[in-house]
């Protein structure tokens, strides 16, 4: 019996395992899918050195840069704990498109009767991706952008000039980030609390772009039907039972605040470091402005913004945008194509400096 328990034990732990790996490899959530061999970068309290380092942009819908630029980062916006199973996913507005949750959201805005905090769960949080290479391995960061990518900026504007020098591969700086620990409703997580910048060896392009992850790829964004499904799963059987009463009109409003009860449940697991955010402000922001931009019209470059075309405002649903979806599909599909035709070719994710 015991060497029977003890197989069993073997058999959990080897399929914990490889449940860790397999989340360590796409985040542990839905919204992102890493190349094999890529990992997660979770940093953890105290100091940390690590590089941060550009792709090249190969899209046309990048909020900041054009197709083939280098840039750093990826910014996205994201969904917390949507439906029965509190998948966590990447907001379509993060290329312009429409998003059943976002429009619940606008909905209930305006419903005077609506609870704050159900309303506050259902928008859209904003959140950064980077290459990052640590102890020569890259990996991916995925963070708030009010736990990290704000103090970058900060020490950015406020240090010397060459430190926004930091991502290049030739004159790059490395990052020395000390992370502090903080605690939010018994939760524990960690934000940068101090960032110096250090002189390093340079990189080499033709190794470094070919290890990196293209940002834009790694977003995982549902069809808005699947999302719909998603968001309203949960609520089939409710609907069914109410349809065998009397009263369409009290059925919907019972369906509608169970809807909310369900929702307000989700927003108290809310994730610790997307209830730190420190810009409380933001949620009275307009959402159709355009999340790019900051309503601007133009990147942080002054070139007119991708996403909204310089309006500063989130496209609406017309022939227009659904001719770009069907352009953006069909870009997707010769995507997919091409990686088929390379699948199989071994990307080495270790650096070597020059």
């Amino acid at each position: 019996m015991k060497g029977k328990k003890k197989s069993m034990a073997e058999t959990m732990r080897e399929r914990v395992r490889a449940h860790a790996e397999k989340h360590s490899r796409e985040g542990g959530m839905d919204t992102l899918a890493l190349p094999e061999g890529v990992s997660l970068f979770k940093p953890e309290k105290g100091t940390i050195k690590f590089d941060i380092l550009p792709y090249r942009v190969d899209v046309n819908n990048h909020p900041e840069v054009d197709k083939g630029d280098l840039w750093y980062q990826r910014t996205y916006l994201a969904h917390r704990n949507v439906g029965p199973e509190d998948k966590f996913l990447v907001c379509p507005r993060t290329i312009g498109k429409r998003c059943p949750i976002c429009e619940e959201y606008q909905k209930l805005r305006k419903d005077p009767d609506a609870d704050d905090k159900v309303v506050g769960g259902l928008r859209a949080k904003e959140r950064e991706l980077f290459n990052v290479l640590v102890d020569d391995e890259v990996m991916v960061l995925d963070m708030s952008i009010h736990l990290f990518g704000k103090f970058l900026e900060l020490e950015i504007l406020e240090g010397d000039e060459i430190n926004a020098a930091f991502a290049d591969l030739k004159g790059g700086k490395t990052l020395k980030v000390r992370w502090d620990e903080r605690t939010f409703d018994k939760r524990k997580f960690v934000e940068a609390g101090r960032i110096d910048f250090l002189d390093r060896e340079d990189l080499d392009e033709e190794d470094t772009l070919e290890a990196v992850v293209d940002l834009d790829k790694a977003l995982k964004i549902l069809p808005y039907e699947e999302i719909e499904k998603i968001f309203q799963a949960g609520d089939d059987d409710d609907g069914e039972e109410e349809a065998e009463s009397n009263g369409n009109d009290e059925n919907e409003e019972k369906e509608a605040t169970k809807k909310r009860t369900l929702i307000k449940k989700k927003k108290s697991k809310e994730d610790d470091e997307e209830e730190e955010e420190k810009s409380s402000d933001d949620d009275d922001d307009d959402d159709d402005m355009c999340i790019a931009c900051d309503g601007e019209g133009k990147t942080s470059k002054g070139k007119t913004c991708p996403i909204c075309g310089g309006s500063g405002r989130m496209k609406p649903d017309d022939d227009e945008e659904k001719d770009e979806e069907k352009e953006d599909d069909e870009e997707e599909e010769k995507e997919e194509a091409t990686e088929k035709k390379g699948k199989g070719r071994s990307i080495k994710r270790k650096l070597r400096r020059k």
